[in-house]
């Protein structure tokens, strides 16, 4: 039996208007946002093709949206450490080893969540049919651009059972690298740092002791040519001793900070005298607080305890704004665990366009994609 849907495929996110974009993700979260999604547009990912799948029902009746993007990536990119040495010694002869090119539904950012924008009703109300219609159109679309590899990226624990049955075995159930998140309702205390206990308080004081005495301050600059040099700079050299490496920004990311809703987002960089030492940029709406981006000299890290005082700025800020969670993003979780966060794992639906090495990657899934390891 057909399905009773049609699609269309626009290649920019303004192409759709923002009434259509509200009714399939809302206005309650700033990760899905219709304006952050034009903003990660405009910045110029390096290596990013756009497609937005649009999904409508009888008499034209909106049903989803979906942001999909084709890049060109290593299949080792969150695998264990000891492949990806082999897969970097490899490519010494074979330049092109485990490199794909990826067909990813979802956000090129690290949201830790899914951008599967569905609108149902009493007309539309089964969405198992709507993920197993939609899935069969990003695979066929991945095909007729180039892609291989097909990622739907990152759903939460609470949905992944619906996909599941609604996928079969079209789909492998993978997991993401885990985020981290730490609730703001602190039981019997009124601030974060009255809520910890004794050890970890006083690591508080001594950490934010060493930044406040060489004069390290927090500020949320203008954007300029120069602060955003320096900013790219501290991201890459994060990036850089960072085991998962799935997107990669560029200086014109950062050039473009100034151009995201404030209502949405905001920069906050810590300065010593007039250099920026470490910066966060975040999304946040009326719950929640999004650290997205965490940049730092590493000349200077341990001196000034720089790692520990992004967070602590960041649940500052959560503090600030009354938000319900702050969520500290993926890795890094013996750091995290030690501030409070608790581990909350994310899955990725993956799939390939040749049926014989989908089949392959069934017995391939939890090595290329190994669980994340709590503290």
């Amino acid at each position: 039996m057909p399905y009773p849907y049609t699609v269309t495929w626009e290649r920019q996110c303004r192409a759709i208007s923002e009434d259509d974009w509200i009714t399939c993700f809302g206005t309650s979260d700033a990760r899905t946002s219709y304006r952050v999604q034009c903003w990660v547009e405009d910045s110029a990912l390096p290596g990013m093709d756009y497609h937005y799948l649009i999904v409508r029902g009888p008499q034209e009746r909106l049903v989803g949206i979906i942001p999909c993007f084709l890049f060109r990536s290593s299949l080792t990119v969150v695998a264990p450490v000891f492949l990806q040495r082999l897969a970097k010694k490899i490519r010494k002869a074979y330049p092109g080893f485990l490199y794909v090119n990826m067909f990813v539904a979802g956000s090129p950012l690290a949201t830790c969540r899914d951008l599967l924008g569905f609108h149902l009703d009493e007309t539309v109300n089964d969405i198992q049919t709507v993920i197993d219609f939609v899935s069969g159109e990003i695979k066929s679309r991945a095909s007729h651009v180039g892609g291989s590899l097909i990622i739907i990226k990152e759903i939460e624990a609470q949905k992944i059972s619906c996909f599941q049955k609604a996928w079969g075995g079209h789909f492998h159930i993978a997991e993401s690298v885990a985020t981290t998140f730490l609730p703001m309702a602190f039981v019997g205390k009124n601030s974060y740092s009255s809520a910890l206990r004794h050890h970890y308080r006083k690591l508080m004081k001594q950490r934010k002791s060493r930044l406040a005495a060489c004069g390290g301050r927090w500020e949320s600059p203008e954007m300029t040519p120069k602060l955003a040099a320096r900013l790219y700079d501290m991201y890459l050299q994060v990036k850089r001793r960072s085991r998962v490496q799935f997107e990669e920004l560029s200086l014109s990311f950062f050039e473009n900070i100034g151009k995201l809703p404030g209502s949405l987002a905001k920069l906050s960089v810590c300065f010593v005298g007039q250099t920026p030492v470490s910066f966060i940029l975040y999304l946040h709406d009326k719950q929640r607080l999004f650290p997205m981006y965490l940049g730092m000299d590493y000349h200077i890290r341990d001196d000034y305890s720089l790692y520990y005082n992004a967070f602590y700025r960041v649940i500052e800020e959560g503090e600030d704004h009354g938000v319900d969670i702050v969520q500290l993003g993926q890795t890094s979780y013996e750091a995290k665990s030690s501030l409070g966060a608790s581990l909350s794992p994310l899955y990725l639906g993956v799939s390939h366009t040749n049926k014989f090495i989908n089949w392959v990657l069934s017995f391939m899934i939890n090595t290329l994609f190994p669980p994340s390891v709590p503290p």
